[in-house]
């Protein structure tokens, strides 16, 4: 099924860049829906919005559609990394790989690209076009650490998150 134009969107969503606000202008499904309230539900850390009967899309994609008067033409990327505040400040367009190098860590650890090595040592590591690449074996996880974010930031650039938790 295509992607509704953005011109049909406009007849059925307003947008608010400045807020990230997807509201309603029409009051679809029987009178289910209000005209004005904001459009969609939070799913997995994202707001998704219901457009005709069954599909649903994610509202940040909508949002960009509805601003730029495109579909965007590649993923998407928060850059605070909130998946709920679509403002157009926060988005920016990425590929899926720097989509993924601006995501919290997923260690136990709580540091991305530290772990703790067999001997009791900490290790760090880093992904980059499919490959991993060894930084080293360190005695300290903050050194670890260390080695990871000045090779995070020198391969990835603008698109670089290395803290194990959102603020």
């Amino acid at each position: 099924m295509p992607l509704p134009s953005p011109k049909s969107l406009r007849k059925t969503f307003s947008y608010n860049p400045a807020t990230g606000v997807i509201r309603w202008c029409v009051s679809p499904r029987g009178g289910q829906v209000v005209v004005g309230d904001e459009a969609g539900s939070l799913n997995d850390g994202y707001r998704r919005v219901r457009v005709g009967k069954r599909r649903r899309l994610f509202a940040h994609r909508v949002a960009w559609a509805l601003f730029y008067g495109e579909w965007p033409p590649t993923a998407l990327d928060h850059v605070n990394g909130d998946g709920t505040d679509n403002r157009i400040a926060n988005l920016r367009l990425a590929t899926r790989s720097q989509n993924r190098v601006n995501s919290v860590a997923q260690s136990k650890h709580g540091v991305k690209g530290v772990f703790t090595e067999r001997n009791g040592r900490w290790g760090s590591q880093i992904w980059r076009g499919g490959k991993l690449h060894r930084l080293g074996t360190f005695d300290t996880k903050e050194e670890a650490a260390s080695a990871f974010v000045v090779a995070h930031r020198k391969l990835h650039g603008k698109f670089s998150f290395t803290a194990g938790r959102r603020p």
